[in-house]
């Protein structure tokens, strides 16, 4: 048997295994199960205490954290923060050198940028 911490509200599996896992019982509770949960494709119902399969929209709204998670690694890791600058830079020199020069793009629009593209690699 393995414990398992779940989210009270969604049913979310958030962590667990073998042993005494601590949680926030106000929010989150503990069951036991005899196998390990697929985190990412199983929920837990509080009321009939069973797993369910997980909605579309909670696989996408998994896939999605997964995703802001590896960008905000790529981000403490300041590879992304140097991939938006050069592209600021670069952009900027394209801008100014058009026949009817734009503004110069904000570190910030460039960051946004670079992660829209990240995302989808």
């Amino acid at each position: 048997m393995v414990t398992y911490i779940y989210d009270r509200v969604t049913g979310a599996f958030l962590h667990g295994g073998h042993g005494q896992p601590i949680y926030d019982p106000e929010t989150q509770g503990a069951v036991s199960l005899p196998e390990h949960p697929n985190r990412r494709t199983d929920r837990y119902d509080a009321i009939t205490r069973t797993i369910r399969p997980a909605t579309e929209q909670e696989v996408a709204a998994w896939d999605a954290a997964r995703q802001d998670a590896q960008v905000g690694a790529a981000l403490a890791d300041k590879k992304l923060i140097a991939m938006a600058e050069y592209y600021r830079q670069q952009l900027n020199l394209v801008r100014a050198a058009l026949p009817v020069p734009l503004g110069n793009i904000t570190a910030a629009a460039a960051l946004d940028a670079i992660k829209t593209i990240y995302r989808a690699l």
